[in-house]
Order: C-alpha cells, then structure tokens, then sequence
C-alpha cells in the first residue's frame, strides 16, 4: 500500500515536471519563472478549449455570437422600457 502512493507520488511529479519544463535560452536569468508562467497560460488556454468544446458543446465562433445577440437584445430592451426608442 505505502509502495503505490510513493509510485503515484513520483510518477505526478515527474509528469508536472515534464509540463512545466520547456527549453529556455541560458541567457534568460530566472528561467523557472518563465517556465511556470508558461505552464500556467498553457493550462488555462486547455482549461478554457475544454469549456468551450466538451462543457459548452459550442465552439468560440458561435460562443461570441450568441453573446452579441444577447447584448443586441438587452440594449434594445433597456431603450424600449426608458422610451428612447420609437
């Protein structure tokens, strides 16, 4: 039991090494800081490709423009309640 979780332990963390590690120029001075920031926007773009195709089942395309019809709705609502409109 004690031999599976260091096995998991050590097979996480050289599979969290293996995504945040990305070959960086020697020149760069703090080259881990690049690394994690890069690992970091390399996660959110997959978390957010994930929303998008498996969570939404709708791609950015028709995402963006169900959210300009909504807003198209909500101004021309809001301009018939305060009468702006004829």
């Amino acid at each position: 039991m004690r031999s599976k979780g260091v096995l998991v332990f050590v097979l996480l963390g050289a599979l969290t090494a293996y995504y945040v590690y990305s070959p960086i120029p020697n020149n760069i001075e703090e080259r881990w800081k690049l690394m994690l920031a890069d690992s970091f926007f390399r996660s959110l773009s997959q978390l957010v490709n994930f929303a998008f195709e498996f969570t939404l089942g709708l791609s950015c395309e028709e995402l963006s423009s169900c959210f300009c019809i909504v807003m198209h709705l909500k101004v021309a609502a809001r301009s018939r309640l305060h009468g702006l409109e004829n």
